[in-house]
């Protein structure tokens, strides 16, 4: 499909990362405000049968909509991709890690944060294999040599990678230090190391973010505060 409309981002100049990332996150806040989590449910809600009648309720509606995202890339190409994906999750209310990591990912490329991704938390003992965490997370500063989508090798992150988690209520911005002592509670042991894996994801380009705006253009960060 084509898009005949522009949009005012400019894409020479960078943010002040540092600057940026909070105003990034009341942006996420604001747009993902109702949004809910059938796995955070799953964490800090078992035993009541509630919460377990909630749980199965919004896994139902998280399986909808990731099958109705496929429909969107055939349909529509990576535009309508993008566009679709925040309005279904906008509407009904839903989200797992993947597409809160994704959507902050969106939010930060669209405001001209380049050197972030989405990864898969892994961990390892020693020399033994690598183990899934079952989460995935944006982390920024990865060098591009480990941020291998080919491959899709789990890597120790440097500690100059911070990490971005907004699957937490009030959100997670830190190092991998931090980030080490929050991980816990999916199995991340005290003798085990944190390790990042590629995710294979579709890239927005220009015309995905020129189409995002015309429905979202509150996920924009006003110039001057950048």
């Amino acid at each position: 499909m084509t898009n005949n409309i522009t949009s005012n981002i400019s894409f020479t100049a960078r943010p002040n990362t540092r600057k940026i990332l909070p105003k990034a996150q009341n942006v996420f806040k604001e747009f993902c405000t109702g949004v809910d989590s059938p796995t955070y449910i799953h964490y800090f809600s078992q035993g009541d049968d509630v919460c377990a009648s909630s749980f199965r309720d919004l896994n139902n509606k998280l399986g909808f909509t990731r099958e109705y995202r496929k429909t969107l890339l055939i349909d529509g190409g990576l535009p309508e991709y993008f566009r679709g994906f925040l309005g279904i999750v906008k509407a009904f209310k839903v989200a797992n890690c993947d597409e809160f990591s994704e959507i902050m990912k969106i939010i930060l490329r669209l405001n001209k944060v380049k050197n972030c991704d989405m990864f898969a938390l892994y961990s390892q003992k020693g020399n033994e294999a690598p183990k899934a965490l079952d989460h995935c997370v944006v982390a920024l500063n990865v060098p591009k040599a480990k941020n291998n989508k080919k491959t899709k090798k789990p890597f120790v992150p440097k500690k100059n990678v911070r990490i971005i988690d907004m699957w937490w209520p009030n959100g997670f911005m830190g190092n991998i230090k931090k980030a080490k002592e929050l991980y816990k509670i999916f199995g991340l042991k005290n003798d085990e190391k944190l390790m990042l894996k590629p995710l294979s994801t579709f890239e927005p380009n220009k015309e995905c973010f020129d189409r995002i705006l015309t429905k979202f253009p509150q996920l924009k960060i006003n110039r001057k505060d950048r």
